[in-house]
């Protein structure tokens, strides 16, 4: 496809504002889709980060993404608009610790 871009996804500690090295993170990508009578977001794809926090993947870069991020007690998200990435991009995704 044409409108595919590759972006460098990160997982950020809120806390320490560092990448989570060694936490092999679930990333989860949601496109916009137009259901019927409302917007919708199909899951795309799930990834798990390498050893230094991060993955690479391809997106489009014509729809709405939500990127998610969870862990070991940790989530974060963000979302993202249609020119908002470029191709080669890095995006940090800070996750903040769930209290139990």
């Amino acid at each position: 496809m044409d409108n595919q871009i590759r972006v460098k996804i990160t997982s950020i500690d809120s806390k320490t504002r560092q990448a989570r090295v060694n936490t092999f993170d679930t990333i989860e990508i949601r496109s916009e889709e137009f259901g019927y009578l409302k917007k919708t977001f199909h899951k795309v794809g799930e990834y798990i980060t390498d050893s230094t926090g991060s993955t690479k993947i391809k997106i489009d870069s014509t729809k709405i993404n939500d990127i998610s991020v969870s862990g070991l007690n940790v989530l974060g998200g963000d979302m993202y608009y249609p020119g908002h990435l470029k191709n080669g991009q890095e995006v940090n995704i800070e996750v903040k610790f769930i209290e139990k």
